[in-house]
């Protein structure tokens, strides 16, 4: 850097200085560490794609990992896989979201899934009050264990303040699961199962233009619809492993 002095007040450089020190720098325009800088630390397999390309010119090529790169690409380490249950009612998946954060003509604010791990079989129920979740439950588990002659043995769940009623579950016998913190992913089958309905209830909204206060009647339908399209682990449908026998496709319309 240049040799700076004050003259009135301001602080003048010596721009000759600056010239000669850049000239005897090892500061090279082309390299490595110039492009990968100037394309925003992209990943380093498509500097090679590009200068094949001719769009850069590189003279070397990487020589050190980019302390920038591992500092801002971090990510966490990839979860182990989790044995899948192998009967009915084994665990039940318990996920509470809002949607769009408009209330459903029927007046509901939220909804709340249940989805069984063996066949993923999914069932939502649509509350106004994020305390109703527990009542939902308690509705659900009625329903299914009295149309299966089975019993729930555990359920899954975050830690959210909603789920704190699920604990009085142990008097009945079932065992109740709750995450870690911050680790979404470790109920992971009920976050995708929500995305995946949240995008058929999208596209359905935007196929007819319809108001968002219709979402819940969409996200019923998109739930409908998941559980008579077949699973890519099982090659059946949830339908199928539920009823134990296929579901009726031909009376469905758009």
């Amino acid at each position: 850097m240049g040799k700076k002095y004050c003259d009135q007040g301001l602080f003048v450089l010596n721009i000759y200085e600056v010239m000669n020190e850049s000239k005897s720098s090892v500061y090279i325009v082309d390299s490595y560490d110039i492009w990968h800088a100037r394309l925003e630390h992209v990943n380093s397999s498509y500097f090679m794609k590009l200068q094949r390309l001719g769009l850069i010119n590189m003279h070397d090529k990487q020589n050190s990992k980019c302390d920038v790169c591992v500092e801002s690409k971090i990510t966490k380490k990839t979860c182990y896989f989790v044995e899948r249950q192998t009967e009915l009612l084994g665990l039940i998946h318990i996920d509470l979201a809002d949607l769009k954060q408009t209330m459903s003509r029927g007046g509901k604010n939220y909804f709340v899934t249940f989805i069984d791990d063996f066949s993923r079989y999914t069932k939502v129920y649509l509350i106004k009050h994020k305390d109703e979740a527990f009542n939902m439950f308690l509705t659900y588990k009625a329903e299914v264990e009295n149309l299966l002659n089975k019993k729930i043995k555990r359920i899954r769940s975050d830690r959210g303040g909603e789920y704190v009623l699920f604990n009085d579950c142990v008097k009945e016998g079932i065992f109740h699961e709750v995450t870690p913190l911050y680790s979404p992913e470790s109920n992971g089958v009920a976050k995708r199962k929500n995305m995946t309905l949240k995008e058929m209830m999208n596209a359905m909204l935007i196929s007819f233009n319809a108001s968002n206060n219709l979402w819940g009647e969409s996200l019923l339908t998109a739930c409908f619809l998941q559980n008579r399209i077949p699973h890519r682990k099982t090659g059946k449908t949830p339908y199928e492993l539920w009823k134990c026998y296929q579901p009726n496709m031909k009376y469905l319309r758009v």
